[in-house]
């Protein structure tokens, strides 16, 4: 409780800061502060004003710009809205982490992107819209981090509880869940007609097992196909590891294994294809990241974290996943992510922990908890940890591993438990 109440402590003192503001003239704009209608930013040189106004001949449509502060009447030097005026006074602007200028209407709909080297392309050098420093970025991001896992977990634990009644519900009715479905064995030859001979240009990934190809069944169903690579020992061991479990592991936040190709030397997974492909291809894109506004983000990070209460908790297997990390994140049509790759995936047995025998470290810099790059310990904490970094990468579109600053050679973890100590 002690921890929740800080938490949320945290979030309310923000939302205060960010009401006072609205009363106030101020200089700075924050990160993910509403800056709505009625509101002005002034300069710190008090000459030019941003907000929200309308042409005298036009008082029913609105825009966004920069005026003269003190010259009468009316003298705008910049609009940004100029093609598409709002129709209400129900707008609001928002500044993200890369200087980014959001405009929103009454349904929080983006109206209008601008983006920093827009801004400076105008001229107005003398207005500056600027962060305090960045330990006041990281702190407003880690409140927001913190009050979505609170959000996430809180949830989760409304939603657990019907998971279970319905697994026990599957369980008295059948006998068994249905976890352990018969893996279909595809030919060879309709797996190199449907990725027309792992045509290169059929190729959308590879990894520790090997390739990952796209291919079309001849019902027309779209299917990725990870192919082992032939002189790849680890590959050998991911393989037997990943059919034999994500063949018992059915939920809807979990890729979908359609069946297995194995034809003399071959060995091959078939798996659901997904379109949007992987997490790591938006957030750390410039371009693609704006596809992503944060309800979506909100959404994968439910869908993520309903995926691990089922493989730790609700499973009839106990699984640790070992390498959870934003390119093992698959996207759907829809953007519903889906957890994928368990060739490094462990069984716990009960509540008991696993500590690594040939203290090789398996997993993915950046993503592993310390006690378990230190003392090979293995238990579910190795993925809620891995969670929390992705959750801080997909908030800041910054990776945790190979972040770097000026002033040290932390990475994005150290640099905001640094920050924050």
């Amino acid at each position: 409780m002690g921890l929740l109440s800080l938490l949320l402590a945290i979030f309310f003192i923000y939302a205060s800061t960010s009401t006072f503001a609205s009363i106030v003239e101020k200089d700075t704009l924050t990160p993910f502060q509403r800056f709505k209608d009625g509101q002005t930013l002034v300069s710190a040189n008090r000459r030019f004003v941003l907000g929200f106004f309308s042409p005298f001949s036009q008082t029913t449509k609105r825009y966004l710009g920069i005026w003269y502060k003190d010259i009468t009447p009316l003298t705008v030097v910049w609009v940004a809205n100029r093609t598409k005026p709002l129709k209400n006074f129900d707008a609001a602007l928002m500044l993200y982490f890369n200087g980014s200028l959001a405009l929103q209407d009454q349904a929080c709909n983006l109206v209008l992107l601008v983006m920093p080297e827009l801004i400076s392309s105008t001229k107005m050098d003398k207005f500056e819209i600027w962060f305090s420093d960045i330990l006041s970025l990281i702190a407003i991001g880690m409140a927001l981090l913190a009050f979505i896992v609170v959000c996430i977990f809180s949830k989760i634990k409304c939603v657990k509880r019907q998971v279970k009644h319905e697994s026990n519900s599957s369980r008295d009715s059948n006998g068994t869940q249905e976890e352990n479905p018969e893996v279909k064995l595809f030919d060879i030859d309709l797996i190199s007609t449907a990725t027309n001979n792992f045509a290169s240009d059929n190729k959308i990934g590879e990894g520790g097992f090997g390739p990952v190809f796209k291919g079309e069944l001849p019902s027309g169903q779209l299917v990725a196909v990870k192919r082992l690579s032939r002189n790849s020992q680890q590959g050998l061991e991911e393989f037997g590891n990943e059919a034999s479990l994500i063949a018992r592991l059915q939920h809807r936040n979990l890729v979908k294994l359609f069946g297995g190709c194995v034809h003399e030397d071959e060995r091959m997974l078939v798996y659901e294809y997904l379109p949007n492909e992987s997490l790591n291809k938006f957030i750390f894109d410039e371009a693609r990241k704006r596809l992503l506004p944060w309800a979506k983000r909100f959404n994968i990070f439910i869908g993520v974290a309903k995926g691990l209460v089922y493989l730790h908790d609700d499973s009839r297997l106990r699984v640790v996943h070992r390498d959870l990390k934003a390119s093992n994140i698959l996207l759907d049509s829809e953007m519903m992510p889906k957890i994928s790759d368990f060739g490094l995936a462990k069984i716990l047995e009960g509540e008991n922990m696993l500590e690594e025998p040939s203290v090789r470290v398996n997993g993915t810099h950046g993503y592993m908890s310390p006690e378990y790059v230190l003392h090979g310990q293995i238990s579910t904490k190795l993925d809620v940890f891995s969670f929390g970094i992705l959750i801080l990468e997909t908030i800041s579109g910054m990776r945790n591993w190979g972040f770097l600053h000026p002033d040290h050679d932390l990475n994005l973890l150290g640099h905001v438990c640094d920050e924050e100590g």
